[in-house]
């Protein structure tokens, strides 16, 4: 592969040649960051990204580490979402010692759509193959950077999608930030335990219940969304 920074550079013409002024002022308020914005659709990203790897199917998930590396150095919305889409499409592949690689790379996430592209995408995927890495979430879910607490929390909603059924881990993740003050980690929060709660309802609902008097008011309400009445009753009453 050639060197990230020229794929980039390659990449960024066909990304200026979608741009949309109009979605750009629309993305730029619904998704607040600190990085450029140029304004393309995410689907269009998604498929120049899928062109992209069917003439290049021998990059490798290191070469996509790279890419993603570049492409947060140089600090552009739709770079970033476009090598997270390579990144993902190698999910198969990828193993904890390539998220060991990636996990620097939070630290420059700085807002919610970067950040749970990457944990669906490609963290969760790999946690969800080695359950030992829930370790390292439970980690990122006591860092002070909340980017870092809702990449870990994110991640974890994949573990009870597509077929699995891993409510216990979630719930071990969930545990560190249940007085959470940020509001998009709570709201990853809310939404992890509704994932869960498919996998488990008894779990989830003994687990909120636990916390009733001292988790965030949010977290209980949005996290109890999917329990039958009368158990949301017993957590909300």
């Amino acid at each position: 592969m050639s060197s990230a920074t020229k794929i980039l550079d390659a990449v960024r013409a066909d990304l200026d040649s979608a741009v949309e002024p109009a979605y750009r002022a629309k993305i730029a308020e619904l998704v607040p960051t600190g990085i450029t914005i140029i304004g393309v659709r995410v689907p269009v990203i998604r498929k120049l990204a899928q062109a992209w790897h069917q003439a290049n199917k021998n990059v490798t998930p290191d070469d996509a580490i790279d890419l993603l590396a570049a492409a947060f150095r140089r600090r552009c919305r739709e770079e970033v979402l476009f090598a997270v889409v390579v990144l993902s499409r190698l999910k198969k592949t990828l193993t904890t010692a390539h998220l060991k690689k990636i996990d620097p790379m939070i630290d420059r996430i700085e807002d919610w759509e970067v950040c749970d592209q990457l944990a669906m995408n490609v963290f969760g995927e790999i946690v969800a193959g080695d359950l030992g890495e829930t370790a390292r979430l439970e980690k990122w879910a006591t860092s002070k950077n909340p980017w870092r607490r809702r990449a870990a929390i994110a991640s974890t909603t994949v573990l009870n999608q597509k077929g699995r059924a891993h409510a216990a881990p979630t719930l071990a993740v969930c545990r560190h930030v249940m007085a959470e003050k940020d509001s998009g980690v709570k709201k990853a929060v809310g939404w992890a335990l509704r994932e869960a709660t498919k996998s488990d309802a008894t779990a989830v609902h003994a687990f909120l219940l636990s916390w009733k008097d001292t988790a965030e008011r949010r977290i209980l309400n949005e996290g109890s969304q999917k329990l039958s009445p009368a158990q949301r009753k017993s957590i909300l009453a």
